[in-house]
């Protein structure tokens, strides 16, 4: 009877520890399979996100966002285990009494560079709207010629 008990406390611990693995692992990889990941760093790159990952919904992109202040090589690294397709970086360089610049690289998962776009403005009104000008600006140049290229296949 005692080996009966040992089993089953086994069998238990066994199931519950499997069990949230089983239950987050599809979620996780699921959410950025064929998808362009999207994350940045820098001053108010939130702000130039939201209007790049408006156009990427405009044009049928299928995208997520990675939150946080994120390090470009360690997105790139996760790509390949996720399924997603290509990570697009923003990295936004606004200090004062420097002209504000915008970068967008786009990478594929074994982390080679297919493409950049970057732009910067003259004069410095607000890192909220220096960012969001910036960013309509690149935003103009991925629905031109970037969008169903390399690295932001449509849907």
């Amino acid at each position: 009877m005692d080996m009966f008990r040992r089993l089953w406390l086994l069998l238990a611990t066994v199931v519950t520890l499997a069990i949230p693995i089983w239950a987050q692992s599809p979620s996780q990889s699921d959410d950025f399979k064929g998808k362009v990941v999207v994350a940045g760093s820098g001053v108010q790159v939130e702000k130039a996100i939201d209007v790049l990952v408006d156009t990427l919904e405009k044009g049928g992109v299928a995208y997520r966002v990675v939150s946080g202040d994120a390090s470009r090589r360690a997105e790139n690294e996760k790509l390949a285990a996720n399924g997603a397709v290509s990570l697009l970086y923003v990295n936004s360089d606004i200090v004062p009494r420097q002209r504000p610049k915008l970068t967008v690289e786009c990478y594929d998962p074994e982390g080679k560079m297919l493409w950049s776009e970057d732009t910067s403005l003259t004069f410095q009104k607000g890192a909220t709207n220096d960012a969001r000008r910036m960013a309509e600006r690149i935003s103009e140049k991925l629905a031109k010629s970037r969008i169903g290229g390399p690295g932001l296949p449509k849907k």
